[in-house]
């Protein structure tokens, strides 16, 4: 949904693990995560508030005036 929550069953895609994640924009700017995704595929396993030494945070994208993707 347009919060960024996202959920895709094992009969609609079974990663491979380990693999790596690029997040796109609408404006086709791309990030790409800096580790591999090595143990399941829950993010919010690893991305929790508040960000820590164990976790990176939530991600999103700001656009350039402040606001978010639609």
């Amino acid at each position: 949904n347009e919060a960024g929550n996202f959920y895709i069953t094992p009969g609609e895609w079974t990663p491979k693990y380990p693999m790596t994640v690029t997040i796109t924009a609408p404006s086709g700017n791309t990030v790409a995560m800096e580790s591999l995704i090595s143990r399941n595929g829950a993010c919010s396993g690893c991305h929790v508030d508040p960000p820590s030494a164990v976790s990176p945070g939530r991600v999103a994208f700001t656009l350039e005036d402040g606001g978010t993707p639609p």
